[in-house]
């Protein structure tokens, strides 16, 4: 007997799988970059195991119920274990097997959005500023799992946190599940003269020296998270230059 069960497992949460089992392999798990560590407990407290996308274990003897909770509670993890008795295995044919990666998971809880961000008209001695807005009081954490920007000049590119909304609304961001409900968060751009990043010039949380009109997908090995009131912002180091984007995001609840 084979069962292959999907979990969503928040900040702090767990739940519980009434499965006899003797075979426990934990199949795959994502959190938008961050830790997908889960503990696995047994009835009565007779195995506790720290897994990771991939591991797996037999068990001495056969449990009436396992516990899964998030380990590390950095994010949500939205993952698949599979459970067995006995001498289990799977050999199904092409065209049998239907494989729902982690990553479509995500997309089909309706928690994944994107949205191409572009710049607004030059104006002489001001920054071009576009800004993705998680608003105050939303009760999300905004994961920014990926970041591609470009430059309308050669320039250096700045991103950074700003608590300073920038002035204009582009509309919220597009769920990436065809008629599932928006985004709370907000695409915005807009000028300024004076800095918006939090901190700037010395705490740009991602910066690179780009060419004109080339896009550049900037490599994170952990995501950007961005809390209620605050933005993600970007600019380039000139006055008076665009600066247009694409972002793929999730939202967590807090």
């Amino acid at each position: 007997m084979i069962r292959s069960q999907a979990f969503t497992l928040p900040i702090g949460g767990s739940i519980t799988l009434p499965v006899q089992c003797d075979y426990i392999k934990y199949s795959e798990g994502a959190a938008g970059g961050a830790s997908t560590r889960i503990r696995v407990k047994t009835e009565r407290g007779g195995t506790d195991l720290e897994m990771s996308p991939g591991d797996w274990v037999r068990l001495t003897e056969r449990t009436a119920q396992i516990n899964i909770s998030n380990l590390e509670n950095e994010a949500t993890i939205i993952g698949r274990v599979v459970l067995g008795v006995g001498s289990v295995g799977s050999e199904r044919i092409a065209g049998v097997v239907e494989v729902v990666n982690s990553e479509q998971d995500t997309a089909l809880s309706g928690r994944s959005f994107s949205r191409a961000m572009f710049p607004p008209i030059a104006v002489p001695g001001e920054w071009s500023y576009i800004q993705l807005w998680n608003p105050a009081g939303s009760g999300k954490n905004v994961i920014v799992e990926s970041l591609i920007l470009s430059s309308e000049a050669d320039d250096h590119l700045h991103v950074g946190f700003s608590p300073t909304q920038v002035a204009l609304s582009a509309g919220n961001f597009s769920n990436k599940f065809q008629g599932k409900s928006g985004s709370i968060s907000e695409s915005r751009y807009g000028t300024s003269a004076g800095d918006l990043l939090l901190g700037s010039p010395s705490l740009d949380i991602l910066g690179m020296k780009v060419s004109a009109k080339i896009p550049i997908e900037f490599p994170m090995k952990r995501p950007l998270i961005v809390t209620p009131g605050y933005g993600m912002t970007v600019r380039v180091g000139e006055y008076a230059v665009g600066v247009a984007g694409w972002v793929e995001l999730l939202e967590i609840d807090q």
